[in-house]
């Protein structure tokens, strides 16, 4: 009851306080055109990937399938829309929060048979299925919360599990018109969760579901694919099931891919470099794997695909000629195939009669901004042209150590993607170089300054000019041990004595203040004089126990405020630092958790980028996929979304996250939209049920649209 009181409190505190306040929010964009090797990156600021989920939807319902590509690092949607006039597929931001609450996995699959794409996703206690209710012609809506699939496991009733690092097969194995569940348990063979939708309803829309089979397609997966027994009861000694796997997960594909009208199999496994087809040699009520093939696709004259480990396998249209193609992605978040990690495999066949023959290609990612695993951008004009320039640290690359790159700036406006001039970071040795930049030596151009993984900070002096950068091969250690990981520094002059302090984050999401002791050239950084500046800390229990802070100094209409990435992906956002000029206050005022609701998926790294003419600044912002992200900076009013006293009632208000919200005095096609306490929609919907699922607590507007125009009600979520 505390929190409910606190919400309430800070609600007739806040509205009336600003309503006429304004400050920096953010809208994501395209961004600038990024130009790598003399290409176009036509998905430049897409977020990069790394275990992307792929399959079809039509996100805009025009009738034309786009992409659903659901990224496991960072839990985030990256929608795909097909361009028709050009065949390039364009990256969509505005679906990013299509659908909330999604883990770990996520496939797209017609559940009802009504012709467009739900989703069946990840949960603890079984998995979840989100209903896509779109109205004819419209965009994909999934308002209503998840259904939760159960299953009859012998005399007793559960939620449907599958381990988080597997990927389940979705199909209608028996011909009857629902879905089932093909999906491996904890240790075991291979389960069949027959779905009881038709039997029981004569529709095929329910999450009601009997474990049909223990051993579906009788074989045992051994220790990994390459030991794949056919026509094994699996009944080990004792009777336990035999054997345990490896526990590195498994990913399945299902598919009838020889016209038989029987479900094959593509199964992977983590810690296998390649895939195996398993051919049904059964029936559909009793299937029986007959044969085995350990180099898929090579079955069906595709070259065998060898992403170092664990690639899974999905089957969906990808170039839009009606055919599902062979689409293969790494499905181990420790895969060291992180700058290369998705291919497509033309499918020249038919659905059924699939030939793979084609030569395999690059899929989405070649056009993307990604630097391997992490991003870490900072943003200054290096080479004087009045633009600011980028320079973007990573954590690592194809298993390897960081590496270091520019976006430098082009007289057009656009950036040029390169290695860092002088030292692309491959001598450092280090993980995770996470960059700030600032004039060190007082010689008129900027110099490096690179934080790491082990907790030192790095500098690299710029030999070059300020038109010409040149980084020196040799770093110099300005501090050697932060006393802990992750060191993430942000050069400012904190006290206006001429030279540059250090702000540093690090692990335990705190942020340090390093002041320097030295001079203009030549600075020097002792103790820190405090570890917990502004009372700043960004764990957030509920996703981890590190906060992996990094601080960037932006100004908010001249005032020098700060911004601050974490390990949840959003950004924070500080005002009043000083109490007076060079002395900090002993707390900060949290502006906001959710600045411009900027997401990164995790590890959210920004860099604020002034352009000329502009007021607030764009952030660019990078994440633990190895992508970027461009949001334009944009004046919000922090009153906005306080509104008079509305004329319709929501209720239970305040109400609990996950609870149904209810509007008896909506009309039945009332069209509502969720409105944050800074202005921007989050979700819309239908009639007098209006979902809270994924909501953070907070304050939030509900905006009715009616025939007489749009009535507010204000509302308040807790947790």
């Amino acid at each position: 009851m505390r929190s409910i009181a606190l919400y309430i409190l800070a609600y007739l505190l806040l509205a009336p306080a600003i309503s006429a306040q304004a400050t920096l929010g953010l809208k994501e964009s395209g961004g600038p055109l990024v130009i790598r090797q003399g290409d176009t990156l036509k998905l430049a600021w897409a977020g990069g990937m790394h275990n992307p989920q792929i399959g079809n939807i039509d996100w805009d319902g025009d009738g034309i399938l786009d992409l659903w590509v659901f990224e496991k690092i960072g839990q985030r949607l990256i929608p795909m829309i097909r361009d028709t006039a050009t065949g390039n597929w364009v990256y969509k931001a505005g679906y990013r929060n299509a659908v909330q609450g999604l883990r770990f996995f996520a496939l797209s699959v017609d559940w009802n048979g009504d012709g467009k794409m739900d989703v069946v996703g990840y949960r603890w206690d079984g998995l979840q299925v989100f209903i896509n209710q779109a109205p004819p012609g419209q965009a994909a809506l999934f308002s209503k919360p998840p259904l939760r699939c159960i299953s009859q496991y012998g005399v007793a009733l559960s939620g449907l599990f599958v381990p988080q690092d597997d990927i389940p097969a979705l199909i209608d194995v028996d011909h009857d018109g629902d879905i089932d569940v093909l999906t491996f348990p904890l240790f075991g063979c291979l389960e069949w969760h027959k779905n009881l939708s038709m039997e029981t309803y004569g529709i095929p829309d329910s999450t009601v579901f009997r474990l049909e089979s223990e051993h579906w397609g009788y074989f045992t997966e051994g220790i990994n694919i390459n030991n794949i027994q056919l026509n094994d009861s699996c009944s080990g000694l004792g009777g336990w099931p035999n054997p345990m796997h490896s526990g590195a997960g498994r990913a399945l594909l299902a598919a009838d891919f020889n016209a038989d009208s029987l479900v094959d199999l593509v199964v992977s496994e983590g810690g296998s470099p390649n895939m195996a087809w398993l051919k049904n040699g059964g029936s559909l009520a009793q299937a029986r794997m007959a044969e085995l093939n350990t180099s898929f696709p090579s079955t069906f004259s595709g070259t065998a695909m060898l992403l170092n480990t664990f690639p899974a396998a999905y089957y969906a249209d990808a170039n839009s000629d009606g055919t599902p193609d062979l689409l293969v992605a790494t499905a181990g978040t420790d895969s060291p195939a992180d700058v290369m990690s998705s291919f497509m495999y033309p499918n020249f066949g038919t659905k059924s009669q699939p030939l793979f023959n084609g030569i395999p290609q690059p899929f989405l990612q070649s056009d993307m901004i990604d630097l391997g695993t992490g991003a870490y951008p900072a943003a200054a004009d290096i080479n004087g042209d009045g633009i600011a320039d980028l320079v973007v640290g990573s954590s690592s690359q194809n298993g390897q150590t960081a590496r270091l790159y520019v976006l430098l700036s082009n007289p057009d406006s656009s950036l040029s993607l390169l290695p860092l001039p002088g030292n692309d970071g491959s001598t450092l040795t280090n993980y995770d170089l996470i960059p700030s930049l600032g004039d060190i030596d007082n010689d008129g151009d900027l110099d490096l300054i690179l934080g790491t993984q082990p907790g030192s900070i790095l500098l690299i002096p710029n030999v070059g000019s300020n038109t010409q950068p040149l980084f020196s091969s040799t770093a110099l250690v300005l501090v050697s041990d932060i006393g802990q990981t992750y060191a993430s520094p942000e050069l400012f002059d904190a006290d206006s004595d001429g030279d540059l302090d250090l702000l540093v984050g690090g692990r335990d999401g705190r942020i340090a203040f390093y002041r320097n002791v030295g001079n203009a050239s030549q600075a020097q950084f002792g103790t820190a004089e405090t570890t917990f500046l502004g009372q700043i800390e960004t764990v957030d229990p509920s996703v981890g126990s590190s906060g992996y802070s990094i601080p960037r100094i932006f100004y908010n209409l001249g005032v020098p405020e700060l911004m601050v990435g974490s390990y949840r992906g959003t950004l924070s956002h500080y005002s009043t630092l000083f109490s007076s000029p060079g002395q900090f206050n002993s707390s900060f005022t949290l502006v906001t958790d959710r600045l411009g609701y900027a997401d990164a998926g995790q590890r959210s790294a920004p860099a604020p980028i002034v352009l000329p003419g502009q007021v607030y600044p764009d952030v660019v912002l990078g994440g633990a996929a190895g992508g970027l992200f461009y949001y334009t900076g944009v004046a919000v009013d922090l009153g906005a979304a306080h509104y008079s006293q509305p004329t319709i009632t929501v209720y239970p208000n305040p109400v609990r996250q996950g609870d149904k919200l209810n509007c008896k005095e909506c009309p039945l096609k009332a069209t509502w939209t969720l409105v944050s306490i800074l202005g921007q929609d989050l979700l819309q919907g239908e009639g007098n049920e209006i979902p809270t699922d994924g909501l953070d607590s907070g304050l939030y507007v509900i905006k009715i649209q009616t025939n007489k125009g749009p009535i507010l009600s204000r509302l308040v979520v807790f947790k």
